[in-house]
């Protein structure tokens, strides 16, 4: 059931690029080539970021965006903090794992980041479609 929540579902709401990041991304940890899934996993979440906020900033950036629109929306403080902390220590992972190729890197983990992007995502996407319509 969490593989159809936090993995399936999100190709639905994904937008162009960001899907087709994830998609290439899912294919590199089919081949366990986990630095290039996690790479592709980090592009899409910044795709969606982006999209959601309709902006070109990249993903450290983005963060900060995503923290002042929860709050804007009135979203709890726990879970808007929760999230920005949890896309902070997602971005420390891509930055430690995937740009310093870190060969440490195995089926647990990799899995762990699917989950924290399917959760985060998942909640954003509600959450904004819920307040702007």
């Amino acid at each position: 059931m969490l593989d159809e929540e936090l993995v399936v579902k999100p190709l639905s709401y994904l937008e162009g690029q960001s899907n087709t990041l994830l998609i290439d991304g899912l294919k590199f940890y089919q081949q366990k080539k986990y630095i290039e899934a996690c790479e592709k996993f980090r592009r899409s979440l910044e795709e969606f970021l982006r999209y959601k906020l309709e902006n070109d900033k990249g993903l450290e950036r983005n963060i900060k965006e995503i923290g002042s629109l929860l709050k804007a929306q009135e979203a709890p403080n726990e879970i808007r903090n929760t999230i920005q902390k949890d896309f902070d220590y997602l971005d420390k992972f891509f930055n430690e794992h995937t740009k310093h190729g870190s060969a440490d890197l195995g089926d647990e983990e990799v899995e762990w980041v699917l989950y924290q992007m399917g959760t985060l995502t998942r909640y954003i996407e509600r959450k904004i479609e819920t307040n702007t319509n």
